[in-house]
């Protein structure tokens, strides 16, 4: 049992702090350090030929018939629908507010 006026824990010092967060910081340290050991082992155990072929896709270059950043960024539209139109597109286009405070913006929309 505890008795009145003494306390179960004991107050911590800053030098008792200092020392618990610097061997914290050197158990990140050492976990950091193993994860790098190993990423440097697999790298090393590729092989001669796998290096090479690694290197050459590195640098080649990109044919014609390869796919290209600029190919995903167009907008693909299906054969028979470029000129498509739908009955629920004009009731849902975005339109620009008739008024919407005018005078507090200084915006004029016309």
């Amino acid at each position: 049992p505890i008795e009145r006026g003494t306390s179960a824990l004991e107050p911590i010092t800053e030098e008792a702090s200092r020392s618990e967060m610097a061997e914290t910081r050197r158990k990140i340290v050492e976990q950091w350090e193993r994860k790098d050991r190993s990423a440097k082992a697999e790298a090393n155990l590729l092989t001669a030929a796998e290096k090479r072929l690694l290197a050459e896709e590195r640098n080649r270059k990109v044919d014609d018939g390869d796919v290209t950043e600029e190919m995903f960024n167009e907008v693909y539209v299906a054969p028979g629908e470029a000129g498509k139109t739908y009955a629920w597109e004009d009731k849902y286009r975005a339109r620009k507010p008739k008024f919407y405070n005018k005078v507090k913006t200084g915006f004029d929309w016309n």
